[in-house]
This record gives structure tokens, sequence and C-alpha cells, in this order.
């Protein structure tokens, strides 16, 4: 993610919004981040190519 300046601050601003929420339970906060991570995952891996 560090070459890519848009996606670093996109993950950056979902993880504040979603900590933000208290979670019970870590495992569902970083169940949440799953989509936005998979997006930008599926961006890099497009570039490559």
């Amino acid at each position: 993610m560090k070459p890519n300046a848009i996606d670093r601050a996109l993950y950056e601003d979902v993880k504040w919004s979603l900590i933000s929420r208290g979670w019970d339970d870590m495992n569902d906060y970083a169940s949440a981040k799953t989509d936005v991570v998979s997006a930008i995952k599926a961006r890099a891996r497009a570039a490559q190519f």
C-alpha cells in the first residue's frame, strides 16, 4: 500500500471510522475492514499487469 497514497488514505479513513465505533469484539472490527482491503488488493493486482 505504500506506493499508492490514495489507497493508503482510504484505508486510514476506514480504520479511523471503524475504530471509533467501540467494538466489543476486535474480530468484528477486522471483518468490517474486509471490503476495503479486498478492493485495495484487487487494484494493486490489476496495476501489476
